[in-house]
């Protein structure tokens, strides 16, 4: 599949806003700097970063699922996808571990690998398990949410057809959030599994908005922008109970670039920039691995190097996490997605 270089180019700002938001923000209680920068727009809602990847993802399945004809080849290829770098990453995160023992996470014991690498999340297989799988990295949470999607809407794809399919799956998140806001007005407490899949659905209104550019994408038809614009001011309300006026601001321009890229091609071509393209391309093993080894690196480099600025400490841990993840998915991944890809009896 011919890669989209400005959609490369939104997965390198996507994963730059989580960067910053994990390494100047949301650990202040172990970073050296602690609060200094909390007050930064940037920094403090770049967790928002991950709804530009769920709209990217919407985009890319829906275009995905066109041209693959059947349901398990479609879920084969995202596991081929997702897989290798899931694995690698794991492994290198338990065995450093100890070396980056300053990981907010602290170390992890050796059962924790296993929700990564069957792509579930740790409270559903401990619901069913009743065994306690401690998180190896909270960041995977959007992955597990990721696998989800593709198993709904892959579903919805095959059995109605993609414009039904893009409908039906806006009108789960339109249910999550209704019984969202019903379990929250009247203190109803949920079971972990309903709540689990609840916490998922309630996303999936950014699948849908970026489904729906797919389709102005393809078709070149107006109605798709309305719908777009529809979809995304209401998946804002997913947050309804948590919202700031700084969070709405951002996620309205986050969905506004998003959007407008698809009408200008002088933006296309300032997102499609070689630096944010590269960052995109390493975006999935650089999501993965970052968090805590960022700031364990962070850590280290403050207190073996206390001349350098405070601001500037994220950003040489990142260069180290940036080479790393190079690695991976430039010589790494491609030959085991190879190997999966020939033991699988692919094309």
């Amino acid at each position: 599949m011919k890669r989209i270089d400005f959609l490369d180019g939104f997965r390198g700002i996507a994963i730059l806003l989580v960067i910053l938001y994990h390494g100047y923000y949301i650990w202040f209680d172990h970073l050296p700097f602690g609060k200094k920068y909390a007050d930064v727009l940037l920094f403090k809602y770049g967790n928002l970063g991950v709804q530009l990847f769920f709209l990217i993802s919407g985009f890319v399945i829906l275009m995905s699922l066109e041209k693959t004809n059947n349901y398990f080849k479609f879920l084969k290829n995202r596991w081929i996808r997702l897989f290798p770098s899931m694995f690698i990453v794991s492994f290198i995160i338990f065995f450093t571990a100890s070396f980056f023992h300053e990981r907010p996470l602290g170390i992890p014991p050796l059962k924790s690998l296993v929700p990564g690498l069957v792509f579930i999340n740790s409270s559903i297989l401990e619901a069913f398990t009743r065994i306690d799988f401690p998180i190896l990295e909270t960041s995977f949470w959007t992955i597990y949410l990721e696998v989800k999607f593709y198993i709904v809407f892959g579903l919805l794809f095959y059995v109605f057809g993609k414009y039904k399919a893009v409908l039906f799956n806006f009108l789960i998140y339109i249910l999550a959030l209704v019984l969202t806001f019903i379990s929250a007005q009247y203190q109803i407490k949920l079971n972990p599994i309903l709540g689990g899949l609840i916490d998922t659905f309630i996303q999936f209104g950014w699948f849908s908005a970026g489904a729906v550019m797919y389709l102005y994408f393809v078709e070149k038809n107006k109605k798709y922008l309305y719908y777009f614009v529809i979809m995304a001011v209401m998946s804002m309300l997913s947050v309804y109970d948590k919202a700031t006026l700084g969070m709405v601001v951002y996620m309205v321009v986050l969905a506004s670039l998003f959007g407008l890229t698809f009408l200008l091609p002088n933006l296309q071509k300032i997102i499609a920039s070689k630096f944010l393209v590269f960052i995109g391309f390493i975006s999935y093993p650089l999501y993965l691995i970052h968090e805590n080894m960022l700031i364990s690196l962070i850590i280290k480099i403050n207190k073996n190097f206390p001349f350098i600025p405070d601001i500037a400490l994220p950003i040489i841990a990142t260069l180290f996490l940036v080479l790393i993840s190079y690695i991976i998915a430039k010589v790494i991944e491609p030959p085991i997605q190879k190997f999966l890809k020939k033991r699988l009896n692919f094309k």
